[in-house]
């Protein structure tokens, strides 16, 4: 057995189509660019989120059925 450890997981030679096209598997990871896009990931799905609720709110509050003549003459006094 030899000690120089062969190849191993080498890296492959990559394209520059390669590159392009997955440029995350080609730099170094960077943290601060990655908790701001993660915030800002969250962010959107936030705003999504309260846009869905908003809408369904809206939409409860108009489908609810008339009051009748007794309670808007209640709902006066």
């Amino acid at each position: 057995m030899s000690s120089d450890g062969g190849d191993g997981w080498r890296k492959p030679s990559s394209s520059a189509f390669s590159r392009l096209v997955n440029p995350e598997l080609h730099m170094k990871p960077n943290l601060p660019v990655g908790i701001i896009g993660t915030s800002i990931f969250f962010l959107v799905i936030g705003g999504l989120l309260w846009q869905k609720r908003t809408h369904e709110r809206q939409q409860t509050a108009l489908n609810k059925p008339p009051k009748s003549v007794e309670e808007l003459l209640i709902d006066d006094q």
